[in-house]
């Protein structure tokens, strides 16, 4: 793949990249840290390309990667994973959306780490299941069951918000 080629792929995948890593990581510093970790290693690895590569499920899988390795580093020092939980407050949405939108946030981050990232990326990415269960390396049956049960949460997580 030429390298103008190699570049376009990226940039019109970047933005579902980006959506991954910020729900992954509840946190936009460390989620624009991890996408930019993420092209710098496709760029390294650019031989790997041709123009059959599906892009976005080969830098969702670089970048899943490399934030289970930075966890798991963090996890091995004994240091927690603050921007799991304490998520930084994204973008002004508009009046009206700030709310709903927050919700949806704490509902995520209440979410089980594999079933949150399960329901992101077929929900959110628009991935298919089978590209999911790829990127997570595990069966297409975990995969439909994670975003199942992630499904539920979520919807009992609002329900009980909004009482």
């Amino acid at each position: 793949m030429e390298l103008e080629e190699f570049q376009g792929s990226i940039l019109r995948v970047t933005p579902q990249l980006r959506a991954f890593a910020v729900v992954l990581c509840c946190d936009v510093g460390h989620a624009d840290d991890l996408v930019e970790t993420s092209v710098k290693q496709a760029f390294k690895s650019r031989q790997l390309c041709d123009s059959r590569t599906n892009m976005l499920e080969w830098l969702l899988t670089i970048l899943r990667n490399h934030f289970f390795a930075q966890y798991g580093e963090m996890r091995r020092a004994n240091q927690t994973v603050r921007g799991i939980r304490n998520a930084k407050p994204a973008p002004d949405l508009g009046q009206g959306a700030r709310p709903a939108h927050d919700e949806m946030r704490r509902a995520l981050a209440g979410l089980p780490h594999l079933q949150r990232e399960a329901l992101i990326l077929v929900g959110g990415t628009g991935c298919s299941y089978a590209e999911t269960s790829r990127i997570a390396g595990c069966p297409l049956g975990t995969v439909r069951s994670r975003v199942n049960r992630a499904r539920v949460r979520v919807s009992e997580l609002l329900d009980m918000s909004s009482q």
